[in-house]
């Protein structure tokens, strides 16, 4: 996911890309290191919704993170937030043929994640399936092996996100709530509706031990 496919043009570089995002987006922010470029910018999709913080992580080789950072997102009669990946990071494109790293991010990327909030806001509202068009991504792996190698590339976006977040958002900020959104997950329905937390206890403390079990999560690199 956004690797040139092969009749593509060269990558833009990242100057190019931080000169797209401020001209189109000039009270959003661009933090640049070595091969990789983070964006935090405002996008409020209709003129009735919320506005919404958000963060890309774009860097050389890999695929983009799209995260929502604030305000803590909501959930609907115990569902998953839909047309998400691990970590809740926004489902925008399908593959290196919508978007690959020949694509301005300034005319795609961050359009599509205000398309996203737009569609989360009507799901939001009517509690019925997903609007937007795409497919959504595949369900999680059903084997043991395939499980394990899931859990250690989560591990490694968590610490992805996490950096990128402390980069952006410096030591001082509080790395918990710069989170929620990534460990929000349906309530198990066991919980009594009048105390259920707007995500799962037993996911909380699974997410707390992967934190704690990566002290230099705290650390910038």
């Amino acid at each position: 996911m956004g690797s040139l496919p092969p009749d593509a043009p060269p990558p833009i570089s990242l100057p190019a890309q931080q000169g797209h995002l401020l001209r189109r987006y000039p009270n959003s922010r661009v933090v640049r290191r070595r091969e990789r470029l983070l964006w935090s910018g405002t996008l409020t999709p209709a003129e009735y919704t919320a506005t919404y913080e958000l963060l890309i992580d774009h860097q050389i080789g890999k695929p983009p993170l799209v995260y929502v950072v604030r305000p803590r997102l909501r959930l609907v009669d115990g569902q998953g937030l839909p047309h998400v990946y691990p970590l809740n990071t926004l489902c925008l494109f399908l593959g290196n043929r919508e978007w690959h790293q020949s694509i301005p991010i300034a005319d795609t990327l961050v359009p599509w994640a205000s398309e996203w909030l737009l569609f989360y806001e009507l799901w939001l509202a009517t509690g019925e399936e997903w609007l937007g068009e795409g497919e959504h991504p595949p369900p999680g792996p059903v084997n043991r092996h395939a499980r394990r190698r899931h859990s250690r590339e989560d591990t490694t976006k968590l610490t992805r996100l996490t950096t990128a977040l402390r980069l952006v958002y410096g030591l001082p900020a509080d790395l918990e709530e710069l989170l929620f959104n990534a460990r929000l997950t349906p309530t198990r329905p066991t919980m009594s509706p009048t105390s259920a937390p707007s995500h799962s206890t037993t996911d909380q403390a699974d997410f707390g031990r992967r934190l704690e079990g990566h002290p230099d999560l705290l650390r910038l690199e």
